[in-house]
Order: C-alpha cells, then sequence, then structure tokens
C-alpha cells in the first residue's frame, strides 16, 4: 500500500511540474493548472497507461518484460537517484544530477526538501523490498535527520534548497530565502512515513 501512495503522489508531482512548465507562458495573472485539471489529467494518462495495445508484437532484440518486472526495475531506478545520487554529507536527494558532472551554475551540492522527503519514502521502499539492508536504510534515514536537526530552518520550516555540505539555505529566488511549507509539508509526509515504519 505505501508503495502504491507513493508511486501515484509522485506521478502526481511530476505531472503537475511538467504542465507548471509547459503552460507558464500561458497566463500571467491567473492560475491556468488548477487542482482539478491536473487530476483529470493525470487521470487520463493512467487510463491510458493501463490500456493494452491488441496484437502488438515486441521488436527483434528487445526484452519483453512482465509487468510486475517492469515496476521493479522503475523501482529499483528510482531508488538508486536517492541512494546512488545522494549528497554525500547530507543524504539528501541532489536537486539535480548531471551525469557528465558538469555543473555549469555551481549547483552540484545543492539539495531539496521536498525531494528529499520523497526519497525518504523510496528508502522505505527500498528496504521492505530488500533492495537495500535495513541496516544501510537506517544509516541513511538517521543522517538525513541528523542533518535536519542542524541545517538553516526559519520557525520550524525548512527552505527549499539548501548547500548540501553547510546545511546553509540556498535562495530559491532573489525575494524568496526562507521556509518553504510546500517542500516542508513533503518531507514531514516522508519522515511520518518512516515512524510508522520502524514502530
Amino acid at each position: 500500500m505505501i508503495n502504491l501512495f507513493i508511486s501515484v503522489h509522485f506521478v502526481s508531482f511530476v505531472v503537475r511540474s511538467v504542465l507548471r512548465v509547459l503552460l507558464s507562458g500561458v497566463t500571467k495573472n491567473t492560475k491556468f493548472v488548477t487542482k482539478n485539471t491536473t487530476n483529470v489529467l493525470l487521470l487520463l494518462i493512467i487510463v491510458a497507461c493501463g490500456c493494452k495495445v491488441q496484437n502488438q508484437k515486441p521488436v527483434q532484440g528487445s526484452t519483453v518484460l512482465s509487468d510486475s518486472s517492469l515496476l521493479d526495475l522503475i523501482q529499483q531506478q528510482t531508488i538508486k537517484y536517492f541512494t546512488e545520487g545522494a549528497e554525500p554529507v547530507s543524504g539528501m536527494a541532489a536537486e539535480r544530477i548531471h551525469t557528465d558532472n558538469d555543473y555549469p551554475e555551481n549547483d552540484k551540492h545543492v539539495i531539496t526538501s521536498g525531494g528529499s522527503g520523497f526519497g525518504v519514502m523510496c528508502l522505505i521502499v527500498a528496504m521492505e523490498r530488500k533492495f537495500i539492508t535495513r541496516e544501510d536504510g537506517l544509516q541513511r534515514l538517521e543522517k538525513i535527520v541528523h542533518f535536519l536537526e542542524t541545517a538553516d530552518r526559519f520557525h520550524g520550516t525548512w527552505p527549499h534548497w539548501w548547500n548540501g555540505e553547510t546545511g546553509k539555505v540556498k535562495p530559491f529566488s532573489k525575494k524568496d530565502n526562507g521556509g518553504d511549507l510546500v517542500e516542508t509539508s513533503f518531507m514531514i509526509q516522508g519522515l511520518l512515513c518512516v515512524r510508522q515504519y520502524f514502530l
């Protein structure tokens, strides 16, 4: 059930993010992308993904995966982002990863509070599915929690971004260098799931 919860929220997050980028130029004064619009599009995507094409033959040389194997592969690759791609000092999710290790904006150590909340939930799935050991998962979670205890906060609210090496806030924009309630809520949701998992 936790896997389904994480998957639905992650897909919803991705769809909303993509829509915001695609539709950002549509209007400046009104909020074009509403939650209902996003939910309808998310439902359409889920329905479309659930439809099967009749008499479709695999491409020669390709590997055909069962639905279960495909989901396992997707989960394993997603978890790698939060384990192998974790910022080494904080253990948290990088805002972006450049596989060529070229960071033109000098943002290699920028980490995200909300994305790390998703990462915390992915660690639960990784432990439960035996992709990582419980001990490894617990060590990673303890590193993250220690970082959160010592990193910049604003009246209890974490910022959108930090420098993962120092724990100092990295301003999200010129006028926004403080706490971010939405991103903090993603992290809190992840930590609440961790609490329940280890009870």
